[in-house]
């Protein structure tokens, strides 16, 4: 399956009242081919690409790979962790210890299992589900739980269909997530120029302004949390193909 069209299969969460669902987490590695290749054997994720797009699909989410040389993991950034569900846990750690992958169990049915650039991804047995691995959830560390929970409802809706946002007190900041392992997390909205516009009159400032993208039908946009995640909203695949 090489187009977006034909992948949008792989993650069929509906969007919210507000139209929003979980599209994509991005990801800079140093080598792209073995990221992809560790998450397609390790996890049993499917292979995706688009134009320039290369990385892999699993119900509820991309994961979307750049070449790069990140600052830093997920430890000391607001995105904590990377939670997916397993239909086989013990046979993923199994393949984790093989491949010399730190994983610490956590109880019969999950474990946290260190990816490479330091990506800690949390996993949760679900012996009984469709597929090999989905999404799960995100673990955003924030230092005012009430504020981050009103502020991504005020903005996206609750929940986020795909993969849900949990958060973390700390009394620290975390760092931001540009530039390190994972770089953001993106958002499928519907109509995004009016999603954009309705942001921009609530006073939301964007890091990038709506642009085209060749090879690409859809009009990304960036912004950052206040407490440093960087959010990319796309328009959802097929809403303008012929």
């Amino acid at each position: 399956m090489s187009s977006f069209a034909a992948l949008a299969c792989a993650q069929p969460s509906s969007p919210n009242a507000n139209g929003v669902s979980m599209g994509h987490v991005h990801l800079i590695v140093k080598n792209v081919q073995a990221s992809k290749q560790l998450w397609l054997k390790l996890l049993g994720a499917a292979p995706a690409s688009h134009a320039w797009l290369d990385g892999v699909s699993m119900p509820g989410m991309y994961v979307w790979f750049r070449q790069g040389e990140p600052v830093g993991g997920t430890e000391g950034s607001t995105i904590r962790d990377l939670g997916l569900r397993v239909r086989d846990l013990n046979a993923v750690l199994e393949r984790a210890t093989r491949a010399n992958l730190y994983s610490r169990g956590t109880s019969r049915k999950s474990a946290y299992l260190l990816a490479p650039e330091n990506v800690m991804l949390e996993l949760t047995e679900h012996s009984q589900m469709a597929s090999d691995v989905a999404a799960d959830h995100i673990h955003l560390i924030v230092t005012d739980l009430v504020s981050a929970r009103q502020w991504y409802t005020q903005r996206f809706g609750s929940p986020i269909p795909g993969s849900r946002l949990d958060f973390i007190q700390s009394d620290n900041p975390m760092a931001p997530t540009k530039g390190r392992a994972v770089d953001h997390i993106g958002f499928e909205v519907d109509n995004p120029q009016t999603y954009l516009e309705r942001l921009e009159a609530v006073g939301v400032k964007f890091e990038i302004a709506v642009r085209d993208t060749p090879g690409l039908k859809l009009t990304p946009a960036f912004l950052v949390d206040p407490w440093g995640t960087r959010i990319e909203l796309t328009e959802r695949p097929g809403q303008n193909e012929p």
